[in-house]
Parts: structure tokens; sequence; C-alpha cells
């Protein structure tokens, strides 16, 4: 067990594997939302990806606006549009002491990317996407138990 804990807190260690230092080829006239994707899948998803995401949390998305509405493992909103500071995705890009990638804090473009976007266009763009339920789980559960019924 305690192997198994180890191996997930290493197990993607940027400070060995640098991986936040690849250029992210960015379209310079595609909406903002591409090029959100582009910085999370370029800077983000090699660790935060799949069934062993990192935290839990998979950012190899093909719309950042499966963001919004998620709860981070801090309790707060993973993208609150409108609101970067609120953000717990911007918050954790921004924070020089516990930086995101590990290695050190991505380049300031990408930075000012993913934050315009939350900023200017998260809202307007995500607002017509339903929200996670909150009780999907309980409501799978309540009717599993009701089919074993």
């Amino acid at each position: 067990m305690f192997t198994m804990i180890l191996a997930s807190l290493v197990a993607c260690d940027d400070t060995t594997f640098k991986s936040h230092s690849a250029e992210v080829a960015i379209d310079t006239g595609a909406p903002l939302s591409e090029k959100v994707t582009a910085v999370l899948d370029a800077q983000c998803a090699s660790c935060h990806q799949g069934a062993v995401a990192s935290a839990g949390l998979d950012l190899a998305i093909d719309d950042p606006c499966e963001l919004v509405g998620l709860t981070s493992i801090a309790g707060g909103p993973m993208v609150a549009p409108g609101d970067p500071d609120s953000s717990e995705l911007y918050v954790r890009i921004t924070m020089e002491s516990r930086p995101m990638p590990p290695a050190g804090l991505m380049d300031d473009e990408y930075i000012t990317i993913i934050r315009d976007w939350i900023q200017e266009d998260a809202e307007a763009q995500c607002e017509d996407l339903p929200l996670p339920d909150a009780d999907a789980d309980a409501d799978a559960d309540a009717d599993a138990d009701a089919d074993a019924d």
C-alpha cells in the first residue's frame, strides 16, 4: 500500500521530466477556447490525463467548458466563469509556492490565454452547457438498489 501511495506521489515528477518546457503550437487566429485546449494539452495533460490523472483531474479535454461546474480537490470551482481569481485552474498555474506544472510556472503567454478565456469567454461560451449533476451518483445508486429489489 505504501508503495502505491509513494508511486502516485512521484508518478509525474515534472521536475525530472520538464514536460512543461515544450512549446505550445498556438494558431493565433484560433478562438480562445482552442488556445486553452492547446495549452492544457501541452502543459498539463502529460500528468493530468486518463484514469490515473494526477489529483484525479483529467485535463486532456476537447473543450475547456468541460471544466466549468467541476469542483477542485481544494473545494472551489475548477473554473468560475468571469472570475479567474476564484478559479482553481488559474490559481494553481499562477501560484509560485506550488506551481503547476511542478517544475515552474508556464510562460506568461499561456497563463494569459487561460486567464482571458476564464475572464472573457467562459461565461458566454459555456452558459448553455448542462452542469454536472451532483446527485447523479446517488441517483444511479438508488436506481440500482430499486432494480435489485
